[in-house]
């Protein structure tokens, strides 16, 4: 029974909890908040800090923001193959045979090794710039670090920063490519090694007259019309001229699908090796087995190019150097504690004063009680009550008594008694002073219990495990102080986005089938007689398969960019360390697909503008080279005017249709595919006027297989694009919207996981704490009153008496003898002071209770005096709201509070434009400046070409390389100008309210970044094509690189053409190069000046004309005197040459005079940009609703008084009551010592 009663005692002690909160829908404990600041905190403390108190340390920055390259070291490996000797370019010289290529080598692999070996080298050099870009990148990013975070927390974002710029990297570089490989084919881009098309002379059936075309190849039954090429494994001759099979190697119609096909198997093999190069002599070493870490022997060149060539990334991330950048002043951190020793113990001892007072009431008559119980005494009560039992016992009667006996006893009250006999005019005074006593105990104890009430503190409330309707709830009540860490800190936005996107009908229409293309490309439009007698053009079957393919190609572009550029964003991990509201987690979400939807339309509309540029400044050499309108025109030198109408023929004779001006103004049939592609209309889609007679021309020339179907568009089906040409529908990505169907908050907040939510109120203390706090006072107040009031009452009724008895008074003593006297008088009463004063009066033991008394004032002043320091000292936490702040008001709180802070964004996404007011490049290069070359040198001038005496004149090359230098400035302006439109729309995330220097600060770096990636990315793509171009050997109407030569073996209609390489020699350096190994092989220009050779300064002769105008210089145009002989060579006759002119401005430039166009490039042309940006349009943005900031205050006077009043009287009874048996036990153990020393 007893074991039981003490186990439930102890179970009840256990579930006490004096604390808890009566509430029926949540369980929540409300614990005391303290709060506490520690100073410039070591690295060690920080981590020691953080593992305690993870979720409220607050340790501000110094810096607002800091750069990765502060404390982060990313490093790549390469696959092996971008550092071995098979890229150098020394091996690619030794590869090249250079023997001509024709019909009869294409089968033998060696023939393109160099080109092979070109191609891996160019993909190796791209995936290493592309990685120096993402490398200056990632370190100028700077993480915004208003606090210090945790060590994990740095390390999640940095990989993920880092994950996510390689990706983008990846997928741009890859879709590129793709791009740029599939518009080559589609436009039928001939390649110098023949390896899609070969130039032969027509059919017989055609006439003898006709002139040799070039041909598409067919292997087995593929044909190089087919967009998809006809891959195959790569064969050579062996000694017996027998066919042998190179493992692993796969060739194309285009060498670069080849490579990007094949596999290093052989280079693994030093047998295979030997294979293909025997003839080399030097010894070559193969691939090493072990040195790849991530890729295999068997990985293709496009797996190996779609992880940019890195084999292994490693990050060094110092997060040491991390936190000496943050460089923190000061770390605060909150906690919740329950039974505060502190708190504790001044309740405590104040009890213990108000329970003696009170007591010494109650007691005597509890025990009045119990011997009345007892019949031990018959109480005077009890007599009174017989008297009035024998009298008149009516109530009214009893009442009246009560009150007189309750009213006598109130004016004899007396506490302040004493035991020897007193005057009645001493018990008169003692019965004042005990009603005064009351009065003031009554009116302190009511204040003081004001002010308990009234105070307020902030409290921790701590919800577990918080399901999405209950943080709903919370938010709705707390706001912005609801706090709900994510146990998963990183999302992918696929987890709660669902996007889709809808594209222009005709990339699901019959125009774009497999059916289809397959149908037409059964028909080589080489088998076409030319059309001499026809006054528009000529067949359209002549460009129909590449109008279709490039239809088809384009729709496939855009979807892949779409998918592609959806598959990244919605990987991308949104990283968010608490739950946001729903509202701005809503509006946080739709900027962000907004930004994608436009830098995904950027992307592609950048890509294509610089694969424009490409193939309209180099003129490729394409099956049909020439065009025939009224009067004929060259490709060659009129590409860009070179347009006419396509006509339907019913057969390959010279018959043609009555609709010979159906398509006038609607198709166009020019140079290229592609220059026929993009300027026709698109409403003929439409329209089965327009469809119908397609078809039947194709069945006219295939015979061997059904036509397949092919329907016009649905004009019921609404679209955005309204009778638009195809470039401007491509230019929109033949995008008709997307979508972004629904933002689930739900699925977001259960991956994230709260494992908690807690807010901070501040409110009331508890009623039982504020309860033992009055009392704990008062009995303070009590013990303090009690001795105040006596000394005051003789202090007044001293100062009485002398007033009273001023003119009766003997002479006075000085002021110095009555201070002396008053000085001995204290230090007597205080070397007599005996606060255990008993009836024992000898000697001894009245030294004894001095002795005590003295202890007892040491410990009563040293205890009392530490627990008044503590008070004064502690540091309490205040947190105040100010509500609609102006900028003004924010300012001041911001100097007053600046480490403490806090204004929340009504706007948590802010488009640049809202307050960057003016962001434009301010000027370009002068040269780029509206036909400024032209106009320096020949304006109104019409150029010739070649002299009566068959010299190379200025003129020649002036024209096309001022063409293309103008492309270029074209294209880096629409660049510029897209990209800063899709930038200053785009939007900033900022959850806080920046103050001002960090804003700038911070924008100022966003803008760096973003001038930055703007080079970046046209320089990528640039050095894409150009390395790309190399790899395929594309042949050019114009070209230093090849020249068809038709054989001495063939003649007529069998004769063999050979692509025969040119050797540039440099005569000034007595070197040679050769444009087929290196595409930067120049020679200095010459030409006839003033009927004398001259090299025009700065102006090489390049590889093609993109490549000549990039290495050059504008050197030359700065010089008056040079461009005097330009143009007095020029100006041959009329119309004559204006005689002023004004060449290019050196003082108006950034860049050196003799600076290349390629470097220029690579900076856009840009001499400058125009920035201004307005931090008070941010705000009013911003919008904050109110802003909160936290101080810390010390010495509260009315915390220590109260603390005072709590401790005074109870520790004068705990000190009191210890400090006799303390002695005692001191002295048993001394005397304990001293038997054991002796």
């Amino acid at each position: 029974m007893v074991r039981n009663l003490v186990n439930r005692l102890w179970q009840s002690l256990l579930n006490l909890n004096l604390f808890k909160k009566s509430s029926s829908n949540e369980q929540s404990l409300e614990e005391e908040r303290l709060s506490t600041l520690e100073y410039n905190p070591s690295y060690k403390r920080f981590s020691q800090l953080n593992h305690h108190y993870p979720t409220t340390l607050n340790c501000p920055c110094s810096k607002f923001a800091i750069s990765y390259d502060k404390f982060v070291t990313p490093q790549v490996k390469f696959h092996q193959i971008c550092s071995h000797e098979f890229i150098k370019q020394i091996w690619l010289d030794r590869l090249f045979m250079n023997q001509n290529s024709s019909s009869e080598s294409i089968n033998d692999f060696r023939i393109f090794l160099s080109f092979f070996w070109q191609t891996i080298s160019n993909l190796c050099m791209t995936s290493n710039i592309s990685w120096n870009n993402v490398f200056e990148s990632f370190r100028s990013t700077r993480i915004i670090t208003p606090t210090l975070v945790s060590e994990e927390i740095i390390q999640k974002q940095i990989e993920e920063g880092l994950r996510n710029q390689i990706i983008h990297s990846k997928t741009t570089l890859i879709r590129n490519l793709y791009a740029l490989q599939s518009i080559t084919k589609a436009n039928h881009v001939v390649s110098a090694l023949q390896t899609n098309y070969y130039l032969r002379y027509p059919p017989e059936h055609l006439g003898t007259s006709e002139p040799p075309r070039m041909t598409a190849r067919k292997f087995d039954n593929c044909t190089c019309l087919n967009t998809h090429g006809c891959p195959r494994p790569a064969t050579i001759f062996d000694n017996s001229s027998h066919l042998i099979t190179i493992p692993g190697i796969i060739i194309d119609c285009l060498i670069v699908d080849g490579t990007l096909a094949s596999t290093l198997e052989c280079y693994y093999n030093q047998s295979c090796i030997s294979l293909l190069h025997g003839q080399l002599t030097k010894t070559i070493q193969p691939l090493a087995n072990n040195l790849n870490k991530y890729f295999s022997i068997n990985s293709t060149i496009q797996s190996i190019w779609n992880e940019l060539m890195i084999d292994e990334t490693t990050l060094i991330n110092r997060f040491d150097l991390y936190f000496t950048e943050c460089n923190s002043a000061l770390c605060s951190y909150s906690y919740s504690h329950r039974f505060d020793v502190f708190f504790i113990f001044t309740t405590v001892t104040g009890v213990i004063g108000i329970l003696s007072f009170i007591l010494r009431f109650i007691v005597p008559f509890i025990a009045k009680f119990i011997l009345r119980r007892k019949n031990r005494i018959l109480p005077e009560e009890n007599i009174i009550d017989s008297a009035l039992s024998k009298q008149n016992r009516s109530t009214r009667n009893y009442c009246r008594m009560l009150l007189d006996r309750l009213c006598t006893s109130f004016f004899s009250l007396n506490f302040f008694e004493k035991k020897r006999q007193c005057s009645p005019i001493d018990i008169s005074r003692q019965q004042l002073m005990t009603r005064v006593f009351i009065l003031l105990i009554i009116f302190s104890s009511i204040a003081i219990g004001f002010y308990h009430i009234i105070v307020e503190e902030p409290q921790i409330i701590t919800v577990p495990h918080p399901s999405l309707s209950t943080y709903e709830e919370l938010y709705s009540e707390h706001g912005e102080a609801l706090y709900c860490p994510c146990s998963q800190i990183f999302v992918p936005y696929k987890t709660f986005l669902n996007v889709t996107f809808l594209l222009h009908q005709v990339c699901s229409s019959d125009f774009v089938s497999r059916e289809w293309l397959n149908y037409i490309i059964a028909f080589d439009p080489a088998h076409l007689s030319l059309p001499y007698t026809s006054g528009f053009g000529g067949d359209f079957r002549r460009i129909g398969v590449s109008y279709f393919q490039l239809l088809s190609t384009f729709c496939e572009l855009v979807e892949m960019n779409i998918v592609d550029a959806l598959d990244v964003f919605l990987n991308t991990e949104f990283i968010i360390d608490r739950v946001p509201p729903s509202s701005r987690f809503m509006q946080q979400s739709k900027a962000m697909m907004d930004s994608f939807i436009r830098s995904t339309r950027n992307a592609f509309v950048h890509t294509l503008t610089a694969l424009y540029l490409i193939f309209t400044t180099n003129i490729d050499a394409y099956p049909d080279s020439s065009i025939f309108v009224k009067s004929s025109c060259s490709c060659g030198s009129f590409a860009d005017s070179c347009i006419a109408t396509p006509e339907l023929y019913s057969n390959t004779s010279d018959g043609y249709v009555d609709r010979i001006y159906l398509y006038l103004e609607v198709l166009y049939f020019s140079c290229s595919s592609l220059r026929s592609f993009l300027p026709s209309t698109t409403h003929w889609w439409y329209n089965p006027v327009y469809v119908k007679p397609i078809q039947e021309t194709y069945l006219e020339v295939i015979h061997d297989r059904p036509v397949p179907t092919i329907k016009p568009l649905n004009a019921s089906i609404w679209t955005r694009f309204q009778n638009l040409n195809t470039e401007t529908l491509l230019d929109e990505m033949l995008l008709e919207n997307i979508t972004n169907n629904d933002i689930y908050f739900d699925r977001f907040y259960n991956k994230c996981a709260p494992s908690f939510c807690s807010y901070t109120i501040v409110q009331c203390r508890n009623y039982i704490v504020i309860l033992f706090l009055i009392i704990s006072t008062c009995s303070g107040l009590n013990q303090g009153l009690q001795l105040l009031v006596p000394l005051l009452g003789k202090i007044l009724i001293i100062l009485f008496g002398r007033w009273k008895n001023r003119n009766t008074r003997q002479g006075s003593s000085t002021i110095q003898n009555r201070s002396i006297h008053f000085l001995h008088s204290f230090y007597q009463k205080i070397r007599n002071l005996n606060v255990y004063q008993t009836e024992i009066t000898d000697e001894e033991n009245l030294h004894q209770r001095k002795i005590y008394t003295r202890i007892y004032l040491f410990l009563y002043i040293i205890v009392l005096g530490i627990i008044l320091f503590r008070t004064a000292f502690i540091e309490h936490r205040i947190s105040k709201t100010h509500y609609s702040p102006s900028i003004d008001d924010y300012e001041q709180l911001l100097s007053r509070y600046s480490d403490n802070l806090n204004c929340p964004c009504t706007h948590v996404t802010i488009p640049y434009n809202e307050f960057i007011t003016e962001l434009q490049v301010t000027s370009y290069h002068e040269a780029c400046n509206f036909k400024r070359l032209y106009s320096m040198t020949a304006a109104g001038m019409s150029f010739g070409a070649i002299s009566n005496d068959g010299r190379e004149r200025f003129s020649l090359w002036f024209e096309p390389f001022y063409e293309s230098f103008d492309k270029l400035c074209s294209l880096v302006k629409t660049h510029t100008e897209n990209s800063n439109n899709i930038f200053i729309t785009s939007t900033m995330f900022t959850n806080q309210l920046l103050s001002r220097n960090p804003f700038m600060i911070e924008i100022d770096e966003t803008l760096n970044q973003f001038e930055r990636k703007t080079k970046t990315d046209f320089a990528q793509l640039l050095n894409l094509v150009r390395s790309i171009t190399q790899g395929n050997s594309l042949l050019r109407v114009s070209s230093q690189t090849w020249n068809l030569h038709a054989s001495n073996e063939g003649k007529g209609n069998n004769a063999t053409f050979y692509s025969v390489p040119s050797t540039i020699y440099k005569s000034q350096k007595n070197t040679n190069c050769s444009c087929i190994t290196m595409r930067k092989c120049t020679r200095p220009r010459q030409a006839f000046l003033q009927n004398s050779a001259h090299i025009i300064s700065g102006i090489v002769t390049g590889c093609d004309q993109l490549e000549t105008t990039l290495l050059s210089s504008l050197s030359r145009f700065y010089s008056t005197s040079c461009v005097r002989i330009i143009r007095d060579d020029i100006d041959k006759g009329p119309p004559s040459l204006p005689k002023t002119f004004s060449v290019l401005n050196r003082t108006k430039t950034r860049f050196s005079v003799n600076s290349t166009i390629e470097n220029m490039t690579y900076e856009l042309f840009i001499e400058s940009w125009t920035r201004s940006i307005s931090y008070e349009r941010y705000f009013n943005n911003c919008l904050p609703r109110y802003c909160t900031y936290v101080y810390y205050q010390r010495f509260n006077l009315l915390e220590i008084l109260t603390t005072f009043l709590s401790v005074y009287a109870g520790l004068s009874l705990a000190i009191h009551f210890i400090v006799p048996y303390l002695v005692k036990i001191t002295k048993i153990l001394l005397t304990s010592c001293r038997n054991i020393l002796h």
